[in-house]
């Protein structure tokens, strides 16, 4: 028997950390995004995710077309409530938020920096994964869920997984910006 996701069980599992580059302006809160659910069968997700014991992504995901959407920062694969999200604009607004200034203050350096850099992280593989500030391995997952959540009976669980991404500038006042990647899926539980 298998009990569906979105009915509690919400594991995070890994953070990530990546530092982009700084905003110059010309004149004088954390922003979190919750990406929709992102459906995904265990055996997939572990074969991305768990192809090793501990938290790591496969190298050959971004070059594999079924599995790149898993872990995909374009516009065609990412929605937040169900609207198209577009992380340069997102990461501009955020700025913006924070700094109390329109992107037209930016110095034209700056605006260039930072488009290049952003426009480069098309996926997860795109950063730098040995930046992982935490994670969990799959049997500290699988462990969280039966010592946390009434699994008597149950042969798996559908489960909420988070990957959150943690997106940085070392220009002062500004809050980071962490995108969460939410996998729907269902977690084996092991026999007792």
């Amino acid at each position: 028997m298998t009990a569906l996701a979105p009915e509690g069980i919400q594991v995070d599992i890994a953070v990530i950390s990546h530092n982009y580059c700084p905003v110059n302006i010309n004149n004088p809160g954390d922003h979190i995004i919750d990406f929709d659910l992102i459906e995904i069968e265990e055996d997939t997700f572990k074969s991305i995710f768990y192809n090793v014991p501990t938290f790591s992504i496969a190298p050959l995901t971004a070059s594999n077309p079924d599995l790149f959407p898993y872990i995909s920062l374009m516009p065609q694969n990412r929605t937040v409530s169900g609207e198209t999200f577009y992380l340069l604009e997102t990461i501009y607004q955020n700025l913006e938020a924070d700094l109390h200034v329109s992107r037209m203050s930016f110095s034209s350096g700056s605006k260039i920096a930072l488009n290049k850099n952003i426009t480069k992280m098309t996926s997860l593989l795109s950063l730098r994964i040995s930046n992982v500030v935490s994670s969990l391995s799959w049997t500290e997952i699988v462990d969280t869920i039966v010592s946390t959540y009434d699994t008597t009976g149950l042969n798996s669980v559908g489960a909420t997984l988070t990957v959150s991404v943690l997106l940085t500038s070392p220009t002062p006042n500004v809050y980071p910006t962490i995108l969460r990647f939410n996998y729907g899926t269902t977690v084996t539980l092991p026999t007792v």
